[in-house]
Order: C-alpha cells, then structure tokens, then sequence
C-alpha cells in the first residue's frame, strides 16, 4: 500500500466519521431543525455513511490487491495549467456565491468550467450551464428542499 492510498483511506474514513458523529450530535437537537425537511443531522449522516463504507471498500480493495509497482504518470504543463485554472474557478465560485446566489453563481461557474475544458461551440457551453444549474436546483432545493444562498444582490 503506498503512501498516497494510505493518505486517501484515512481521509475518506475521517471526514465519513466526522460527518457521521456530527450528524448524530445534530439530529439529537430539536431546536436545530427549522426549516429545513431532511434535518441537519440526516444529511450529514447519509454523506457520511457513503463516504465511510467507500473508504472501508476501499481499504478492502487495496489489501486484497496484489502489489505490483505503481507506474508513475507524468502530468503534462498545458494539464497543470487547467488545474489551476479550475481552483480560481472554484475560488470565483465560492466568492460569488454569497453576493450572486447559488443561481447566478453555479451558471457563472459552470460556463467557466466548460471554457477550461474547452466545450465548443460556444452555444453549447451556454446550453450545458443553464441545464446543469436548473438540474441541480432541482434536485437540491425543489426536491431535497435545501435552502440555498440568495445573495445579498437578490435581498
């Protein structure tokens, strides 16, 4: 098992427990639960039930493999680049969400994800963002009924 595996089980297994023991700790408080319909323990407890039996599987599937000698894949600069340019992404994401909404923001988002990616024609990346953001609203606010962030543009 090498240093990296041994670095991933570890993560899956203590952010999955944390959120397990914090989701317990939350849904054992009924004055918490306001608004929102799954709770705030629920969720928490789902994700990390799903991350811990993933970090148990695995675990299980790096010790029942054989060792062979990892072959070590050298990243290109142009993929170094696109990387970097998905963590500023990521950084504008989180920035704007709080002034834009989670609307607005996840469109800005995923319009830019898909220039890093270079989705082409532009018509398509345009398509691709307004579908990928109306899917998730839908499925995280209409459907789970999670609230999400207005912005304070939009108060």
């Amino acid at each position: 098992m090498s240093r990296i595996q041994i670095i991933e089980v570890f993560l899956l297994l203590s952010v999955g427990f944390a959120n397990l023991v914090e989701g317990i700790r939350l849904g054992r408080r009924a004055d918490i639960q306001l608004y929102d319909v799954l709770g705030p323990g629920r969720y928490l407890i789902i994700v990390g039930s799903a991350l811990t039996i993933s970090g148990i599987f695995y675990l299980c599937s790096i010790l029942l493999k054989k060792v062979e000698k990892e072959e070590i894949i050298p990243i290109s600069k142009a993929m170094r680049i696109k990387m970097l340019y998905v963590i500023g992404a990521l950084s504008v994401y989180t920035l704007m969400i709080s002034l834009a909404g989670y609307s607005i923001s996840t469109g800005v988002f995923f319009i830019l994800i898909h220039l890093i990616f270079e989705v082409k024609p532009w018509y398509k990346n345009i398509i691709l963002s307004f579908f990928s953001t109306i899917f998730l609203w839908l499925v995280f606010v209409y459907w789970l009924h999670m609230v999400f962030p207005r912005g304070i543009l939009f108060q």
